[in-house]
């Protein structure tokens, strides 16, 4: 049968202290219990809730409810019961409910007189618990001035807290805020008060004031400037203009500023009156001034004045002149002509007068008026917005009269005339005001009917035009005479008239003209030729000319007047050479005379013949060929008139069949240009004899030929050359080449180069000449060390003969093999690894010619697949470069071993490599580190106790690992022993740590940590770390039960019981006999942090009966980990006296 076991004692969770409103659940849980127990809650001996749940052999009730002032002090308990005891076990929890304080309420006078003691009064209820009220004016809080009183309402459960605050402020308090504020960190926060304020004005004993600051009066009007007590009484009130005292009594303008009338009246207002005023008020101890009154009086300017000419002449600066006095502010002012106002031609001055404080505006006019402005008026216009508005100007005018000189008159009609016909000659006179008179004279003689005259008047303008014309026929006895046009203007001419003239000339066309010279001449040959023009007038223009061509520099004229006849001869005289373009063309002479022949001249002419000597002969060809081979010569003879004859011979042979000659007239030049043309084989024999070519022309040089030549030469053309030395060389080392040319003349020449590069001082040349053979040997030696930039390029032998093979040379070449030794190889990568970790080494060898091989090996074991290699050829060096990159990850096997790079260049180095190393040290991490022992123990309770043991092991590590254990911070050296290990097979160490130790309480909760540090594999700062957590149970103490032994039957009294000392948590009942106390008994649990254990305190309040006299009180602590099921027990006899009779007690 199951053994039936009582329910354990209930446990409560959850808040002590809870907020007004808040939703909150109380949870009662019970452990064990055979049968299940059941849990419910109760309040004030009421069951409330008796809903719960059993998980696991725990029965849980949770509780929960919203926070109001009902639960305020409310006592909650927790029953559990399953039918074993006589009456349930329960436990209780005592609840405290914080409540918000309403906003807080200023009220006081916002508005007060510096240094008037006030009040003000703060409220602050429905806080609970208390809350703190405090007062300030912004940052500075009151302290003596504030005074705090606390009431709690016991209807509400809350606190109401009134402070009132008694301060007299100043003035320089005005403008700031009075503020409340309520702190009540329990439901608000600490750092969230309630802040209410009041904004403070604090008025001065005595206060003036200015309600209008700007006057802007026109003279003459009367003004009152306002000054305003706002504040106490004035016993005296003064003015102040411009910060000086105004003397009421010095201006009998002036009334009020007094205590009685503050404001001051300023009748008739002057200019003078302008300026800063302040308004000062004191009652005996105290003086106050307004802000600054500004007045700024206006004053109309008087009607302006404007002088200066009504009548004017066009084209004369004048000067007008308007004036505008007493204006203030400063008028403006501007002149114009009907609705055009002047702005260049017009300046302004402006001038203030200190007197008066008036401005004076003077407007100049300078301007020259046309006639177009004739009957117009000038104005000049003055506006003064602040007295006259926008748009009413002052304005006064002048009306103008422009009177206007006529323009010179202008005669036209001919100056030259054939006499005895009729011609017109006109005279106009323009732009005259008033009207002009005109008359046309000869001399002194006055036209009358022969003249009509014809005016208009000009609107545009405003002027008259008058044009005269003449009709009339001159004769010869008026040539040289003159016609004059007269204009009279009295008005402005005065009796001087305005004249114009013209001069008369009669003509006379001039006799034909005679031309005289050679017909025929020579060309290149100075001749002169002659033509004569009499009997012309005016003067007549001649010229000569070829055909169009007319002569300049070549002509000069002569010109002879004639006073009897009253005519001109002119005489041309032409010295020239002509050239044989001319042969066959006319000479001319022309004549103009436009006054009577028009553009007609009178022409005479001369028929021309011109003969011409040949030019030099030109004899081109080679002066020196290739004996046996056929060449050219030619003979050009040109610019001969009559035709010339020509020959060509070798010293005195005449060639015959091997000449041709081509003869052609040149119609351009009008000469004769004959060619002669030789194809000829000549031999050895010839050379150094000269060839001629011999032109005759007797017209011109008579028995005498005109005579060229041209020396010849034979040449001989060079074998080609033979160049000889090594193709395959070893750079850096010196090497020698011949090459030889033979059989050349003249002389060749030679070079040696590579590619475009023509060697220097490597070559060396030696010429001989070969007297049999008359040719010339020449021989190229060249010394010459190659580097590996020459590798593959080609050794070319260059020899130039110009006269024979122009500007090809013989070219021979020998391509070039250059080899090169690698350079000694660089092999780089870590020497120092961590096992199984992959890493790169890199070999490198430059400089190879031709390519180097490469390999990488460990000992004798050649790397396979994990060795890649890079082959580059540099084309500037001609070399090869190999890279080899080895990707490998070491174990621990090859830890000491070495790393070998191998370059093998049979064809420099035959069969020993190049070889370069690296040794090989092999880090390996340690694992993981393993701590092993007790997690939970008991703390020592004698100095001969044995301690704990924990052991920590790492391994797998290389170097060697390093090991601590530690408490938190605190690293233990004398408790713990290390040990470590080499293990020869895996070449890892094995390191092992032992802590001896006994913990306390103190350490309850603590970790414990192995710490493995290897730097060479997890770097200085990252340890391996394994921990523990401990857990460190304490016996409770015995418990001590305290309270009367002796009571009265019926009155309640208190008793305690204290556990302390015990990790985990003790439980604690307090029963009378068998029974155990329920709600009469509350629990505090306390967790001490130095200690790290609970103290434990019951607290039973109890009104005991004579029924329980003798009986005895317990007290029992249970505490499973350490004491198993034996509790702690302590015990008080009781003794209770009074009646006789016993009343059942029930939990």
């Amino acid at each position: 049968m199951e053994q039936s076991v009582p329910p354990g004692v209930p446990m409560i969770s959850g808040p002590q202290v809870i907020i007004m409103d808040d939703k909150v659940t109380l949870t009662c849980t019970v452990s064990s219990g055979k049968p299940d127990p059941s849990v419910r809650w109760l309040r004030d001996d009421t069951v409330i809730d008796e809903t719960y749940t059993i998980v696991g052999g725990i029965t849980t009730n949770n509780y929960t409810f919203t926070a109001s002032a009902n639960e305020q002090f409310a006592v909650f308990e927790c029953q559990s019961e399953n039918g074993l005891l006589q009456n349930p076990l329960s436990r209780t929890i005592f609840v405290e409910v914080y409540k918000t304080p309403r906003t807080p309420v200023l009220t006081g006078p916002t508005e007060m007189i510096s240094g008037t003691p006030t009040t003000w009064t703060c409220l602050s209820d429905g806080g609970y618990p208390v809350q703190t009220l405090s007062m300030r004016v912004g940052n500075s809080a009151f302290s003596t001035e504030l005074d705090t009183k606390t009431a709690f309402d016991r209807v509400s459960q809350t606190y109401t807290v009134t402070g009132t605050l008694s301060w007299a402020p100043t003035t320089a308090n005005d403008g700031q805020t009075l503020y409340c504020d309520v702190t009540h960190p329990e439901t608000i926060g600490p750092n969230n008060p309630q802040t209410v304020s009041l904004p403070l004005t604090v008025k001065s004993p005595l206060d003036v004031n200015a309600p209008q600051t700007q006057y802007n009066p026109t003279t003459g009007e009367t003004i009152s400037l306002t000054c305003v007590i706002t504040s106490g009484t004035a016993t005296q009130v003064r003015w102040y203009k411009n910060n000086k005292l105004v003397i009421m009594a010095a201006n009998l303008r002036l009334s009020g500023g007094n205590a009685n009338t503050p404001s001051l009246t300023i009748t008739q207002v002057q200019l003078t009156d302008a300026g800063s005023y302040i308004c000062e008020a004191t009652d005996g101890s105290a003086t106050r001034n307004t802000t600054t009154i500004t007045v700024s009086p206006k004053a109309t300017p008087q009607q302006p004045t404007l002088t200066g000419p009504s009548t004017v002449t066009p084209g004369t600066p004048y000067t007008w002149t308007c004036v505008s006095l007493g204006g203030f502010p400063e008028q403006t002012m501007s002149i114009r002509v009907d609705n055009s106002v002047f702005t260049n031609e017009a300046t302004f001055k402006s001038e203030y007068d200190d007197s008066t404080k008036a401005f004076r505006v003077t407007g100049t006019l300078v301007w020259s008026p046309d006639t177009s402005y004739n009957g117009q008026k000038l104005y000049c216009e003055v506006t003064h917005t602040e007295t006259l508005g926008p748009n009413n100007p002052q304005t006064t005018s002048l009306s103008l009269t422009v009177q206007s000189t006529p323009q010179t008159p202008e005669l036209t009609g001919p100056a030259s005339v054939i006499s005895g016909t009729s011609h017109t000659w006109t005279c106009i006179s323009s732009g005259g005001y008033p009207e002009q008179t005109m008359s046309i004279r000869v001399g002194n003689s006055v036209f009358g009917n022969e003249v009509t005259f014809n005016t208009v008047y000009d609107e545009s303008s405003k002027t008259y035009r008058v044009i005269g014309t003449l009709l009339w026929s001159p004769t010869t006895t008026h040539n040289g005479e003159t016609l004059y046009c007269d204009v009279l203007h009295p008005d402005t001419l005065g009796n001087s008239p305005q004249t114009v003239s013209l001069p008369l000339t009669v003509q006379a066309t001039p006799n034909t003209p005679v031309l005289t010279g050679p017909a025929s001449v020579t060309a290149g040959t100075s001749n002169t030729w002659t033509c004569v023009s009499s009997g012309g007038y005016p003067e007549q223009t001649m010229s000569i000319r070829v055909d169009n061509s007319v002569f300049g520099n070549e002509v000069t004229f002569n010109t002879v007047y004639d006073e009897s006849s009253k005519t001109y001869r002119v005489t041309g005289t032409l010295v020239w050479s002509p050239t044989t373009t001319y042969n066959g063309e006319t000479l001319y002479c022309d004549v103009l005379h436009p006054d009577t022949l028009g553009n007609s001249p009178q022409t005479v002419s001369l028929s021309l013949t011109v003969q011409a000597t040949p030019n030099t002969p030109v004899l081109t060809g080679p002066a020196s060929v290739t004996a046996g081979t056929s060449n050219t010569w030619t003979c050009v003879s040109s610019g001969g008139y009559p035709e010339q004859t020509m020959s060509i011979r070798v010293d005195n042979s005449v060639f015959g069949n091997e000449v041709t000659f081509n003869t052609v007239y040149d119609e351009s030049s009008k000469t004769y240009r004959v060619t002669g043309t030789l194809v000829w084989s000549p031999t050895t024999t010839y050379n150094g004899e000269t060839l001629y070519c011999d032109v005759l022309h007797p017209d011109t040089l008579g028995n005498s030929p005109q005579t060229v030549s041209l020396s010849l030469t034979v040449q001989a053309t060079p074998q080609t050359p033979v160049l000889t030395g090594p193709a395959s060389v070893t750079a850096g080392t010196s090497n020698t080449w011949t090459c030889v040319s033979s059989g050349g003349y003249p002389e060749q020449t030679m070079s040696i180069r590579v590619g475009s590069s023509v060697f220097g001082n490597e070559v060396t040349f030696n010429t001989v000449y070969d007297e049999i053979s008359k040719t010339y040997r020449v021989t190229g030696t060249l010394l010459w060390s190659p580097t590996t930039t020459y590798n593959g390029e080609t050794l070319y032998c260059d020899v130039l003969h110009p006269d024979t093979l122009g500007n090809s040379p013989q070219t021979v070449s020998l391509s070039l093999t250059v080899q090169a030794t690698p350079q000694a190889p660089v092999l780089t990568g870590p020497a120092s690894v961590i096992s199984g970790t992959s890493h790169t080494w890199t070999c490198v060898s430059s400089g190879g010619y031709p390519e180097q091989t490469m390999s990488i090996r460990v000992g004798n074991s050649v790397f396979g697949n994990e060795v890649t290699f890079n082959t580059v050829y540099n084309q500037s060096s001609k070399t090869y470069r190999v890279t080899g990159t080895l990707l490998w990850s070491p174990t621990t096997n090859y830890n000491g071993e070495t790393l070998y790079c191998d370059v093998l260049h049979p064809d420099t180095l035959g069969q020993a490599p190049q070889t370069v190393t690296l040794p090989l040290t092999v880090n390996t991490t340690p694992q993981p580190p393993t701590l092993t022992g007790p997690t939970t123990v008991s703390p020592r309770t004698s100095r001969v106790a044995t301690p704990e043991t924990w052991t920590c092991v790492s391994l797998g590590g290389f170097p060697e690992q390093t090991m601590s254990i530690r408490l938190e911070n605190s690293v233990f050296t004398t408790e713990v022993t290390t040990k470590s290990e080499y293990d020869q097979t895996s070449k890892t160490y094995k390191v092992t740590g032992t802590l001896f130790w006994s913990p306390d309480t103190s350490n309850n909760g603590q970790s414990l940590y192995c710490d493995v540090t290897h730097p060479e594999t997890l770097g200085p700062n990252n340890p391996q770390t394994v921990s523990l957590q401990l857990t460190v149970q304490a016996t409770p103490q015995t418990p001590e039960l305290t309270g009367p032994v002796s009571v009265i039957s019926g009155t309640s009294h208190t008793w305690t019981c204290v556990s302390s000392g015990g990790f985990p948590e003790q439980t604690l009942s307090i029963r009378v006999g068998n029974s155990v106390f329920g709600n009469r008994v509350t629990f505090n649990t306390v967790y001490d942090e130095s200690s790290k254990t609970y103290r434990v305190t019951g607290t039973l309040v109890w009104s005991p009966t004579t029924t329980y006299n003798r009986e005895t009180l317990y007290c029992d602590v249970l505490h499973p980990e350490t004491l198993g099921n034996s509790p702690q027990t302590v015990s008080l006899p009781l003794t209770v006296q009074g009646k006789k009779s016993r009343t059942h007690f029930t939990n």
